[in-house]
């Protein structure tokens, strides 16, 4: 492996790749990815931190995320986010008939 490849997989390198993105973010998505995200609060603390509802948190941050990846974020996971689930067993969609 050569220097440039140990450079680019380093925390510190990656830390600055995710601050550059966030930078880029306007400032309620770049509060609610940090919150959520990098300091792993619940969406009730950021409701009682923020004034927002918890609806909006939700939105917010999945809009957040959304712009991130765009940005150039693809390789970035958030904290709890969730996998969508198929339910074709071979049976097709249970919830359509």
């Amino acid at each position: 492996m050569d220097e440039r490849e140990s450079s680019e997989s380093s925390p510190e390198s990656a830390r600055d790749v995710v601050e550059k993105l966030l930078a880029g973010l306007p400032p309620p998505d770049r509060l609610v990815i940090r919150l959520l995200d990098l300091e792993q609060k619940s969406v009730k603390e950021i409701a009682s931190l923020t004034g927002w509802n918890i609806p909006l948190i939700k939105v917010r941050a999945f809009r957040a995320r959304r712009k991130f990846r765009d940005s150039g974020g693809r390789e970035v996971e958030f904290a709890g986010q969730r996998t969508r689930k198929t339910y074709d067993h071979g049976q097709g969609n249970p919830f359509r008939n």
